[in-house]
């Protein structure tokens, strides 16, 4: 089997949060719901490959310690279509 179960662990989460950071190579093996809290951000660190999607995730590609603050800039606008 091929990649993780990004799905399964989110459907485990519990806890209510305000926003929720996946950081992954996106090679999920099965389907990757809507996120539960206020705003859900996908972050690609392998992005020479085909993603799980996006839907209502914002989806960023690549790593930086700038991602933090494109976080709070989209979030201080009150938008996470970016």
């Amino acid at each position: 089997m091929e990649g993780t179960q990004l799905g399964r662990a989110l459907n485990e989460l519990r806890e209510h949060c305000d926003r929720l950071v996946v950081i992954t190579d996106e090679q999920s093996h099965d389907r990757v719901p809507a996120p539960k809290c206020g705003c859900g951000y996908v972050v690609n660190v392998a992005s020479y490959r085909n993603g799980v999607g996006y839907g209502a995730w914002t989806h960023i590609d690549g790593w930086s310690e700038a991602i933090i603050e494109y976080i709070r800039s989209v979030e201080s606008v009150g938008q996470a279509d970016a």
